[in-house]
């Protein structure tokens, strides 16, 4: 039950949102378009902040559709980039928010939780083919997760903010270029 009112309160922020800017909405302006009231609001949600980062985590989750894997990291990042081509208006409109630095840095914590599977199995994948063990330090593991999911989420961003003049498939064959072989080296670098 609370996933199907915190679903309206998303669908009716989106709503409300194509025709007046974020920074303007109120709740009091959402519970009142969908038929609820503002306890209900806020037994689900902190505020709108709250509602915006579920709202983007729930629909770039359904699209990344648990594609982190080396093998398939490839069509989960194409249907996030999908959804921000879909969604260009909603999304430059957060964009353009007082919201956007709390959600920015809520979204780039989401996509650490990505990269950390992407590189995870990529090390599995790596030391398979290298038939060994690689010891990498938690540290370091950490520094490498946290230093491509910056990459990934800022050319992301990048690519978003400037109007998305790259076309999807040019995007990621540039990154996937940037990214796999890259991590190989970086394995074998930091192998202790």
């Amino acid at each position: 039950m609370a996933s199907y009112t915190m679903r309206v309160l998303a669908e009716t922020l989106k709503k409300i949102m194509s025709a007046k800017s974020l920074d303007t909405i109120t709740v009091k302006e959402i519970v009142e378009d969908c038929g609820m009231n503002r306890k209900t609001f806020y037994y689900n949600f902190r505020g709108i902040s709250d509602l915006l980062k579920w709202m983007l985590v729930t629909d770039i989750c359904a699209a990344l559709n648990n594609n982190c894997k080396t093998d398939t990291w490839r069509t989960g990042f194409s249907s996030v980039m999908e959804y921000l081509v879909e969604n260009k208006e909603m999304m430059q409109s957060i964009c353009d928010s007082k919201y956007w630095p709390e959600v920015r840095m809520y979204l780039s914590k989401q996509c650490d939780r990505s990269m950390t599977v992407f590189v995870e199995d990529t090390l599995q994948v790596y030391e398979k083919k290298q038939n060994q063990i690689v010891n990498i330090s938690d540290t370091n593991m950490k520094y490498i997760i946290r230093s491509y999911s910056m990459l990934k989420f800022s050319l992301m961003e990048e690519w978003f903010l400037s109007g998305m003049k790259e076309s999807i498939d040019e995007f990621l064959t540039m990154f996937a270029k940037l990214l796999n072989n890259n991590l190989y080296t970086v394995f074998r670098l930091l192998n202790e």
